[in-house]
């Protein structure tokens, strides 16, 4: 009994220096984002695994909606999340529509926290970016899970939320070392994905990279994108070949119904309709492309997909 005070207190009162600089207290934090939904017992099962492992976890879901198998999906709003945890946070992301087959289950380790899951991609852009912030550290490593020691005694073919990643997560909470779980990998499975690229010399091309549940459309292009080309109110923006005008600083800029383009929370150019439904109402599909184009060259500028 006394050892298990000892362990709670020190998930609850030991300190850790971040990538950053600052401090957080490191209390296991496990976030959870799958294509489960909220139907069936999936999640709730997964969470039952990690709390009897790690009855100290706290546990945070990111999103159980993404749509069935959409590992691009999973990707972006991993991103868009990940930088608004602690730097100890554990990441348990399941959308896995090669469960079962020879894709490995992985551990990655980066300066921004942990990340469990499967390598079918998911975590590339992720992995991507974080070489690119933090080139050089040693704290950036992947891991492949072999070491069955650290997941359920009866492995599925259909359920390694469960039987793998969910009691990994655990174990990673209760501070189990990284190397623990498996041999070091040197790369993931890639994902491809459309990057912002000049066009001309002042026009941005982009694609929609997610829609929200408002039928909001945010794209890939971010406002270090526009401010390297001299700041968002340069710049008008289309979509397809219908312009959507110039970029606002808030909804409220356009009439209750009108369409705009602002620079939303997370700082990427957002497409929207005033209190409605963009993707509705223009039948917008993810990675459909955008042309930001500055005021000026509105004459000769042609929408994205009249080239």
């Amino acid at each position: 009994m006394f050892l298990l005070y000892l362990k709670s207190f020190y998930h609850y009162s030991f300190h850790q220096l971040c990538a950053d600089g600052g401090y957080v207290l490191s209390v296991p934090i496990v976030t959870l984002t799958t294509d489960f939904g909220d139907t069936d017992v999936f999640v709730g099962v997964m969470k039952g695994v990690i709390l009897s492992i790690c009855p100290q976890a706290r546990l945070v879901d990111l999103s159980h909606q993404i749509t069935p198998q959409d590992i691009h999906a999973a990707a972006w709003l991993l991103q868009s999340a990940m930088d608004y945890f602690p730097c100890t946070t554990i990441h348990l992301v399941v959308v896995d529509p090669g469960v079962g087959t020879k894709r490995k289950p992985i551990v990655i380790r980066t300066p921004r926290g942990f990340f469990v899951g499967p390598d079918n991609g998911l975590f590339f852009p992720m992995w991507k970016s974080e070489i690119a912030r933090w080139t050089g550290r040693d704290d950036l490593k992947i891991v492949e899970i072999s070491n069955q020691q650290y997941c359920l005694n009866n492995i599925s073919q259909t359920f390694h939320g469960r039987d793998i990643f969910a009691p990994v997560a655990a174990h990673l909470a209760n501070g189990v070392s990284l190397d623990e779980f498996g041999p070091v990998l040197e790369n993931l499975q890639s994902l491809t994905t459309p990057e912002p690229c000049l066009d001309e010399p002042n026009n941005l091309m982009g694609h929609i990279m997610h829609i929200d549940r408002f039928g909001n459309c945010i794209s890939n292009v971010h406002i270090e994108h526009l401010n390297r080309l001299g700041g968002a109110d340069r710049f008008s923006v289309f979509l397809r070949n219908i312009e959507i005008g110039p970029i606002h600083k808030t909804y409220a800029d356009v009439p209750v119904g009108a369409v705009c383009a602002i620079m939303n929370s997370s700082g990427y150019l957002e497409l929207s309709v005033r209190q409605g439904d963009l993707q509705a109402l223009l039948s917008v599909d993810r990675f459909a492309p955008i042309s930001v184009v500055k005021k000026q060259n509105l004459n000769v500028a042609k929408p994205a997909d009249q080239r």
